[in-house]
């Protein structure tokens, strides 16, 4: 990825800075950026901040095709063809019964779903950012966060750290895209309202025969959770038990013995790939939460994506959330910056807001449905919840 130098604050009326280059900063670059396009303007500087991750194991990352529908809107139409992803017809679940349910997305006419390689479909973005004149600086660290006096016209001073030492830069407006850690909110002290977490843990499991595996993605709940058993580029496959933490310490479920016996529960799973294959796989874990800031915007700054509101993962809508949130505060931004439109940023939260009490809803039903474990903790705690 080319870096780009860091011009003196001042050179551009205005700089945008966005601190993380997963779906939802590089959405929001882009979709500022083709507004910015549009009205012609070149007096506002977008640019992505990002730490370079060491390569990870995908969790099994499938997105709807209500994903294609707002990669349309932010005019990019061919991002899921490079031939990398395959093909999700939808899912199947053992869930509040016996028998497998099907959710297809057959008659979606939205378009279709896809297994990502995550690697190629983030990549994949953040190059359509810079393409559209986002500056993207790899390698940078968040260390201190300095507000800018009103008196001054607000804004941010950033320090990062990096490969050649700190770089400090001052940025008119601030955009938190960081994940759940939220780097910038922690450091304005915004509040974080956490309703649940769970925890997954999951490996990677090499295939001798992909096709043993059917396209769609496979879910089981059993006594301690539920697992996830689903094909991903590459040849592999990811198998994850969802629980909590409550459960994990009770049954030793970060032990890879008893995370493998955890899973001889999960009996119609177990037809597609057995309790026997697990052998040596070495598992991670990957909390979710569902939580909100208490704002998501405030004085110069917005958070979007998991920095803004973070879902279970039984929603499926991490990566979907990400990009539909990048859209919108995107267009919050142009609004604010173009139009001079002072309440685009409120109605940007309003959305976000709306949008999580929609999940809290689909959770709660979701979790509901599952009443074969009354006496399971980590059951009883989701409906508590």
């Amino acid at each position: 990825m080319q870096q780009h130098p860091l011009t003196p604050f001042g050179t551009a009326p205005v700089r945008v800075a966005i601190v993380g280059a997963g779906p939802a900063g590089s959405a929001t670059a882009i979709a500022l950026c083709n507004a910015l396009a549009e009205q012609k303007r070149d007096d506002i500087e977008v640019c992505i901040f990002h730490r370079t991750t060491a390569k990870r194991w995908p969790l099994g990352e499938t997105i709807p095709p209500a994903a294609s529908a707002v990669l349309r809107e932010l005019q990019l139409p061919g991002l899921l063809h490079s031939g990398r992803h395959l093909p999700c017809p939808g899912s199947l679940s053992v869930w509040g019964g016996e028998k497998a349910q099907a959710n297809d997305f057959l008659l979606d006419l939205s378009g279709s779903g896809y297994h990502l390689d995550r690697e190629d479909f983030d990549s994949g973005l953040l190059h359509e950012a810079q393409k559209r004149g986002t500056k993207v600086h790899s390698d940078y660290s968040l260390r201190h966060l300095l507000s800018k006096p009103l008196s001054d016209e607000g804004g941010f001073t950033l320090m990062f750290a990096t490969p050649e030492g700190e770089q400090q830069l001052d940025a008119d407006f601030v955009v938190d895209a960081s994940g759940q850690g939220a780097a910038v909110m922690r450091r304005l002290d915004i509040a974080r309202n956490q309703l649940d977490e769970v925890i997954s843990l999951y490996t990677r499991i090499a295939l001798a025969d992909h096709n043993t595996l059917p396209q769609h993605t496979l879910l089981e709940a059993t006594a301690d959770g539920w697992w996830y058993l689903s094909a991903v580029p590459g040849g592999d496959c990811v198998l994850s038990l969802t629980t909590d933490a409550q459960q994990l310490k009770a049954k030793n479920l970060d032990k890879p013995d008893q995370w493998q016996h955890a899973y001889t529960q999960a009996k119609w799973l177990n037809q597609f790939l057995s309790a026997q294959q697990l052998n040596h796989y070495p598992l991670r874990q990957a909390p979710a939460r569902s939580a909100i800031l208490s704002n998501c915007v405030g004085s110069h700054w917005l958070a979007v994506g998991d920095a803004a509101c973070s879902f279970d993962s039984i929603s499926s809508a991490g990566i979907t959330n990400a990009l539909i949130q990048g859209l919108w505060a995107g267009q919050a931004l142009a609004a604010y910056f173009i139009d001079v439109n002072r309440t685009a940023l409120a109605a940007y939260q309003d959305k976000v807001f709306a949008r999580f009490n929609q999940y809290v809803g689909v959770r709660s039903y979701l979790y509901a449905q599952e009443t074969r474990f009354p006496t399971e903790g980590f059951w009883q705690r989701r409906r508590l919840g």
